[in-house]
């Protein structure tokens, strides 16, 4: 179960393009205006805990999290290196 996903969206075209949480957060509401709470619960934890899984973006996640801390190797979510990249998580430094 996944959202729907529009490749025209412009945040979707181009990774330069920013969006607010709030942006974001209402994209997703809209794109599940039609979803029972158990879905939306679903793709919620589907979305949180999703990992690399194959072998090109295991190496891209691993090239990434090691850019921003090598020492995090504690991080193994999408979600939880997009938290590190946005300095929402502390560098193994300040733990």
């Amino acid at each position: 179960m996944t959202l729907p996903i529009d490749p025209t969206q412009p945040f979707l075209r181009s990774p330069k393009t920013k969006m607010s949480d709030e942006e974001i957060t209402s994209w997703i509401n809209k794109q599940c205006s039609n979803r029972s709470q158990k879905d939306k619960g679903r793709i919620n934890f589907k979305s949180f805990n999703e990992k690399p899984d194959t072998r090109k973006e295991q190496t891209r996640f691993k090239e990434l999290r090691n850019q921003i801390d090598p020492d995090r190797t504690d991080i193994i979510t999408w979600v939880d290196l997009i938290e590190l990249d946005e300095n929402r998580m502390p560098l193994k430094a300040q733990l």
